[in-house]
This record gives structure tokens, sequence and C-alpha cells, in this order.
């Protein structure tokens, strides 16, 4: 049996009072979306507004003041490739901005498929953790998650009015088995997120900036034994609004800086790639195509040079 708190409403932050009345000195809570930005926008326990950023263009839903029960639905705008966001929960959220919350996030994206997560999310002062778990869309947010799902645990703290740093330290699976993996970002006021990944011991390291829009640009580098692959690969993403990824990398020969392959691909959000690869015959430069198919076919057309699976 679960123990419901009231959601407090938050006249400190309704009313715009000076920061010494919320629990943390800096207030992020205009831009920073989280539970306690949503929150704010709650007149009489509910809300209908627009979201900082331009992804989403409509949350909708409730608070009840008595139980806690909160829901919102996200709308996305035409064109990104997430169609809508449920979220569903209960917990507190005190007038000083702190947070007690368990909810389950619901994403359904443009292709009908359907994900969910169960976030579980604390805050005191300025600082506080959210756990990430892999969780089944069909199942209450009480019940247990399904066997075998992952959590994430994060650490958040508020850095100041414009920023706040959010960690994460777990393990990723990989074709050679669990890796160590930190994330690293910071978000801030401008509306952009600022992110670093790393996998293992120096086998993969990403560095992103992204956008609440979902669009930015990534730069990586994946070392080929740590991670089981016959080649050192050296990259650069550009995210766009639809889920759609223009992929430039350099294909290099293990602990050199010698190309042997460069290839360009813009991934499809189905899946499906389209783009070329280039390499070297004796110092003759061959330029070929590449097709990926949603089910991930893969054929490379060099003219002259024979068609493959690749």
């Amino acid at each position: 049996m679960r123990v419901r708190l009231p959601i407090l409403p938050a006249m400190g932050l309704a009313v715009g009072c000076e920061s010494h009345d919320l629990a943390c000195a800096s207030d992020p809570h205009d831009w920073y979306d989280n539970p306690t930005y949503t929150m704010f926008h709650a007149y009489d326990g509910a809300f209908d507004f627009d979201p900082v950023g331009d992804a989403v263009a409509r949350r909708k839903g409730t608070y009840n003041y008595d139980n806690g029960d909160f829901y919102w639905i996200d709308d996305h705008a035409d064109g990104h490739w997430i169609a809508t966001l449920a979220v569903t929960g209960y917990g507190t959220i005190y007038d000083d901005a702190d947070l007690d919350l368990i909810a389950r996030h619901t994403t359904t994206d443009v292709l009908g498929a359907v994900q969910a997560t169960r976030v579980r999310t604390r805050r005191s002062g300025c600082d506080g953790t959210f756990t990430v778990t892999e969780f089944d869309p069909a199942l209450d947010v009480e019940a247990d998650p399904p066997t075998g799902a992952r959590s994430y645990d994060w650490t958040v703290r508020i850095v100041s009015d414009d920023k706040v740093h959010e960690r994460m330290e777990g393990t990723v699976e990989t074709s050679v088995g669990e890796m160590s993996c930190t994330v690293d970002r910071t978000l801030t006021s401008d509306v952009a997120e600022y992110r670093t990944v790393k996998i293992g011991e120096q086998a993969y390291w990403l560095d992103q900036t992204w956008r609440y829009d979902g669009t930015g640009v990534g730069w990586w580098i994946a070392l080929g034994p740590p991670l089981g692959l016959d080649a050192d690969y050296v990259g650069e993403d550009e995210y766009f609004f639809d889920g759609s990824t223009l992929s430039t990398f350099d294909r290099l020969k293990v602990g050199t800086q010698n190309v042997e392959a460069q290839v360009s691909l813009l991934w499809s959000y189905d899946g499906s790639a389209t783009g070329t690869c280039t390499w070297w015959d004796e110092g003759t430069e061959v330029v070929c195509s590449v097709v990926i198919d949603t089910d991930g076919t893969c054929e490379m057309d060099c003219g002259a040079y024979g068609t493959y699976d690749c």
C-alpha cells in the first residue's frame, strides 16, 4: 500500500516571490522542464500551456491537490519524431520547490511504437536524484518493473538560475558485454543541453550540443578493439527535428590516423539510410553508394568495382 502525499501549491513560485522563499537559492523554474516547471503553470489544479522549446506544442493536464495524483499529455509539433508523451503519477511538490514524485512516462512515436519508463524524482534544496527504469506501458506506476528491466540513477544539482547539471553513472550492454557508462549533461536557460557520454575505458566518447527541440550536433570517437571492432572510428553527427541523423565518419586503421574509408549516411527515423562510402584502391578513389533498408539489409554499389553486402 502506498502512502499518498498531497501536492502542495507552490505559492512562492506562483506569486513570483524572491528566491529566498525557495529551498535552493537559485531559481531555474521558469525554463528547466521538470515537474516544478509544469506545476508552476497550474491554476485551480489544471494547466494547459506551450512548454519551452519547439518540440512540444501543448501540455495539458491536472494536479489533484488532495491526494497528490497528477497527469499530463504532451502533444508534439508536426514533423517531430515523437507524437505524444503521457505522464501519470503521484507525490509531493512543496511550496519551496522541493520534490518527491513517482511517475510513468509513456512515449508514442510517429511510427506508432510505444515505450515506457518509470521515473522516481526527489529534490531537496539545490540537489536531487531521479531514477529512470525501463517499464511496461500497460502497468500501473506501482507495479514491479518487467524482469530484466534496467534502471539508470541520475544526480541533479541546480548550479544557478541559468544552469542545471545532471550526471548518470551506470552500465550499458554492448556487443562485447556490459561496459561502464557515464553521462554528464548541463542544461542552460537558453534552452540548450551540453552532454558528454563515456563508455568503457576510453572505448567510446561522445560530445553533444542538444536543443530542447531535438536538434543538435555530436562529435564522437570509437576505439575498435575494446568494442570488438577491427577499426577505429571518428565521426560527427547532426540531429534533425524529424528524428533523422546525418552521420559522417572516418574509418581508421587501429591505433593510427590512417584513413581506410570515409562514410556519410543520412539515417531516417525508421532505421533506413542512404549515403556514400569512399575508399582507395592503390591510390584510386572509389566512391560507392550505400542503401540500408529498415530491416538492416545493406547494399553498397561501387560501380566498376562491383556491388557488395555491407
